[in-house]
């Protein structure tokens, strides 16, 4: 069904389409090894002349789900930028923009994760159109929720895939949803169930290797363009962490120098709802490498927590971290001998 639409001349492309439908070829038809059925192929390329061409001859399923790849056409249209084949699966094959595949993906989330600005254009203007076959989430101040069902939303979608994407198309993705911030929500500190924010995700998601300064400036940058859309360099979220909490947690102290260096992140910051410092978490987690940057970049390695009533050394002796233990004495914290 794909190769006969690839024919460059539209009567002889129909009179194919329709010579394999009445041979009882079907558009969904999903190729076994790639996933792929001719309209998301035709999708990806930005083809809407031949996917209206093939819808006219066969019936097509516009919210059918690949079973390999969970594609919808909608979504792969919208991953790959195709503008024009966005506008034509939404106003002639009806398919619903809202519509989450089985790995919590939708159109606009999968737009914002590729950097697909113009797609991500077309898609929140028939969004603003509330159509009545779509089921749609309001916030308290009556604005339309974009988040699927693991509660992400947008902006920490276009996170997710910052590390393939450029810092202009990771920054055009932010500026349209500021843009339509009447219609939709639009909270650069939102969380998803898990507690992850935006600036949480590009961290978490997106951990180059020390050596490579290319991919670390560009995480830089676009940490950099997530602070000048307000998002909060020390927001804590619902369980009581923040970005340097959890870049030391997974001992990321790329992230935590960028953190502390280019987004001035406070580094003895006690958690309100845990007690813990990210110098005390380095004692928890073991992580060392994270103790070395926040020593180097002034955390107090004598803070007590007012909460816990015990400092990182306290933590890193209980959970029995020598080598922890070993790098805050180097910055001058009081040693405790081990138990025998």
């Amino acid at each position: 069904m794909y190769v006969a639409t690839r024919d460059k001349g539209a009567a002889s492309r129909r009179h194919a389409l329709e010579c394999l439908v009445n041979r009882g070829a079907a558009a969904d038809f999903e190729a076994p090894e790639s996933g792929e059925t001719a309209c998301t192929l035709l999708a990806k390329l930005n083809r809407p002349d031949v996917i209206c061409e093939l819808a006219v001859v066969s019936k097509i399923n516009a919210n059918r789900e690949s079973t390999l790849l969970a594609f919808t056409p909608l979504i792969a249209a919208a991953e790959n930028n195709g503008e024009d084949a966005v506008r034509i699966i939404l106003e002639h094959l009806n398919a619903s923009i809202h519509l989450e595949n089985s790995r919590g993906d939708t159109a606009i989330l999968a737009a914002c994760r590729n950097g697909s600005v113009g797609a991500l254009k077309v898609l929140l203007e028939h969004a603003a159109q509330k159509s009545s076959d779509d089921i749609i989430s309001v916030d308290d101040r009556g604005k339309i929720l974009l988040n699927n069902s693991y509660g992400v939303h947008p902006i920490i979608a276009a996170s997710m895939g910052a590390s393939k994407t450029s810092k202009n198309a990771f920054e055009g993705v932010l500026d349209v949803l500021k843009r339509n911030e009447k219609i939709f929500a639009f909270d650069p500190n939102c969380e998803a169930f898990n507690g992850q924010t935006a600036l949480t995700t590009l961290f978490v998601d997106n951990q180059p290797q020390s050596g490579d300064d290319h991919a670390i400036n560009e995480l830089r940058k676009k940490a950099k363009v997530l602070l000048r859309f307000s998002a909060d360099a020390s927001h804590e979220n619902a369980f009581g962490k923040t970005s340097l909490d959890v870049v030391v947690e997974n001992d990321d102290f790329v992230g935590a120098d960028i953190l502390l260096t280019d987004l001035h992140v406070q580094p003895n910051r006690e958690s309100t709802k845990t007690g813990y410092t990210a110098l005390m978490l380095c004692s928890e987690f073991a992580s060392l490498k994270c103790c070395e940057t926040l020593c180097r970049k002034g955390a107090d390695v004598a803070q007590l927590s007012v909460m816990l009533e015990c400092d990182a050394m306290d933590i890193a002796h209980h959970r029995k971290h020598a080598e922890v233990k070993q790098c805050l004495v180097r910055f001058g914290a009081v040693p405790i001998a081990d138990d025998e």
